[in-house]
């Protein structure tokens, strides 16, 4: 890995954390503020287009802890590919979800930010057997 590739490794990284971060602890418009303003986020049939949509969408999210996994990313021209998996877990006490993100995300090169986020739930989380 080059020290440009880490680097971008790292923006990418940092996005990713940022994400959860921000919609974990209530931070609307920050946490729309990691895409681009045209920045769009598929959610099962739902399609949020813009901050403003953005904002609006975190806001009735529920509470929770999202944890996610290591990306896999791939260069598409001047944009990024990026696929990674994640586990949410309700404030509520009800059964979490685990899915899958893909992204399409650019770099210029000081931050990365989102311009299409896929959202897809594989499972809802399960209770030990025992």
């Amino acid at each position: 890995m080059t020290t440009t590739d880490a680097a971008r490794y790292a923006r990418v990284s940092t996005l990713l954390t940022d994400y959860a971060v921000h919609i974990d602890a209530r931070e609307q418009r920050a946490w729309a503020e990691l895409f681009l303003p045209d920045g769009v986020l598929e959610f099962g049939r739902r399609r949020t287009v813009g901050h403003e949509a953005l904002e609006e969408f975190a806001a009735a999210s529920p509470p929770g802890i999202h944890l996610g996994g290591a990306p896999t990313i791939r260069e598409s021209g001047d944009r990024l590919t990026v696929r990674s998996q994640f586990i949410f877990t309700p404030a509520d006490g009800t059964p979490g979800v685990s899915g899958s993100y893909v992204d399409v995300i650019v770099d210029d090169g000081e931050r990365a930010r989102f311009v299409h986020r896929t959202i897809t739930i594989v499972s809802p989380a399960r209770p030990e057997r025992g």
